[in-house]
């Protein structure tokens, strides 16, 4: 029985130390984040499994340089469940450890690894969540142009567990692996070629009236003829017949070709237009939308 109870101690607590470990080397800089990713995680030599929840982004900017070299850094938000969070508080009040992440860039391995520093996981209720941060082992390079993807696909950690009052060390071994159906998306870019011709680009735009909050919500995707996300700045118009709906606003594409923007205090009935105005850049030419709404 005290064997038992041991392992399931530590399965909580390592869950939550190896999902703040494990990502500390993956992910925000940008605009956009990953989606919930699940991963599955085999503690003490596999004789414990555990689950955890984790978002997390990269500081690589929309685009880079075709033969330019780019460090990548991380971070993650790690959110534990209540349950397995209070036994971990249980088992012990710090911390710390190692972790190598196996992570792919375009298909390609593109390692990284990390350090958690002593970390207090008492004194908080509630489910835990974990904000953490790292770096890749290497910069990238990027030695072919178009759009790039970030994925996450396991880690292993090594983790001390640490009792404030007696000063107990109890090491745990893990290995997680991304459940089978989970998106481990975590960033996608652009790799520009700056000798290539300037490509052609398609906008795409939506318009949506939220009747109660009195607002439209304007959302745009910029792409390139290559399917890569375009860069620059897109300029919105609402109209109603020929006449303004507030002012034109300028809004930056983030480095998925995409922007939003809410027109506030919109509340006559009738027919609307969105014009839609991207600037292009210097990989990008202009182009265009025009979006039809009516509020009744």
């Amino acid at each position: 029985m005290r064997t038992s109870a041991l392992r399931r101690s530590i399965a909580a607590g390592a869950s939550v130390a190896v999902a703040a470990v494990g990502m500390a080397s993956f992910a925000p800089a940008a605009q956009a984040e990953s989606a919930k990713m699940t991963f599955n995680c085999k503690l003490l030599g596999g004789l414990v499994a555990a689950d955890f929840t984790t978002v997390a982004d990269t500081t690589l900017p929309a685009s880079v340089s075709l033969g330019s070299s780019t460090q990548i850094d991380f971070s993650a938000t790690i959110t534990v469940p209540e349950s397995t969070a209070n036994t971990a508080r249980t088992f012990g009040e710090t911390v710390q450890g190692s972790a190598a992440i196996a992570t792919t860039v375009d298909g390609q391995a593109a390692a990284a690894t990390a350090t958690l520093p002593s970390t207090n996981i008492a004194g908080t209720t509630g489910a835990l969540a974990l904000k953490v941060t790292g770096s890749s082992s290497a910069p990238y390079v990027a030695d072919k142009a178009g759009k790039k993807t970030v994925k996450l696909a396991s880690y292993t950690a090594d983790l001390v567990f640490v009792k404030a009052a007696t000063g107990t060390q109890t090491k745990v071994d893990v290995v997680c692996n991304a459940a089978a159906d989970a998106n481990t998306t975590v960033d996608t870019f652009n790799v520009v070629d700056p000798n290539a011709p300037v490509q052609k680009t398609t906008t795409d735009a939506t318009a949506v009236y939220k009747k109660k909050a009195k607002k439209v919500v304007a959302k745009v995707e910029v792409l390139n003829a290559d399917d890569t996300a375009a860069t620059g700045d897109v300029k919105l118009v609402l109209k109603k017949g020929n006449k303004k709906v507030g002012k034109a606003v300028t809004v930056s594409l983030n480095k998925k070709g995409k922007a939003k923007n809410v027109f506030t205090k919109v509340t006559k009935k009738g027919k609307y237009t969105l014009k839609v105005n991207f600037k292009g850049s210097d990989a990008s030419k202009k182009s265009n939308a025009k979006v039809k709404l009516v509020i009744k």
